[in-house]
């Protein structure tokens, strides 16, 4: 029985969790223009075969093409709005392709202007950090399910740039992972900070 990968359903599901709101009480006209771009770029994704996924078909990396962001685009941004962006970019799950986080996301950083620009900016790990701790504040026992934004945002956070506010970022993320209401949904699934340092030889 041949596997086929409904990419498009795939996606649609990683945008639908993890879309994050920007917390400024107006956003950009430019941030909703490509945050709309993005949707519909989504709602156009195609179906491919698992023999077009894995040997790298041609098609597949057009894709990603037009989630690039133009020079002028990536400076009128606020950081608030580039991380929403790039946390809506539904080829990071490309992440989990690779032998190791670390390794998947530095391959989409060098695919997705988006996400190079995020890692390079000076605020973007209290920018993060914030992010992570409001969508970590909001689960519960109840929750039923899985948000994987907030696994990219521990795979983000684990990044080397952001080293010098690593006292804080680990002290916010071992909050977060000691939190005695977590549901099963999340119980030994919030590990992914700690993996991804280990990977990079770092020290939390």
């Amino acid at each position: 029985m041949s596997k086929k990968f409904l990419m498009a359903g795939i996606l649609a599901g990683t945008l639908l969790l993890g879309v994050v709101v920007v917390n400024a009480q107006e956003v950009s006209g430019l941030f909703q223009s490509k945050k709309n771009k993005y949707e519909d770029l989504l709602e156009q994704t195609p179906v491919f075969t698992e023999a077009e996924l894995t040997d790298g078909d041609a098609t597949v990396d057009e894709l990603r093409e037009p989630y690039q962001l133009t020079e002028k685009e990536l400076a009128e941004l606020s950081t608030e709005e580039l991380a929403e962006l790039v946390l809506a970019y539904p080829y990071l799950m490309d992440i989990y392709t690779f032998n190791s986080l670390h390794e998947g996301m530095q391959a989409v950083r060098a695919r997705y202007n988006g996400l190079e620009e995020l890692l390079s900016r000076k605020d973007s790990a209290v920018v993060l950090t914030k992010l992570y701790q409001e969508k970590t504040t909001k689960l519960s026992e109840k929750t039923t399910e899985f948000d994987f934004t907030i696994e990219y945002l521990e795979v983000l956070l684990a990044q080397e740039e952001f080293q010098t506010n690593r006292a804080e970022i680990s002290k916010v993320v071992a909050e977060a992972s000691n939190k005695k209401e977590l549901s099963d949904v999340y119980v030994g699934s919030m590990a992914t900070y700690g993996s991804v340092l280990e990977e990079q030889g770092l020290v939390q």
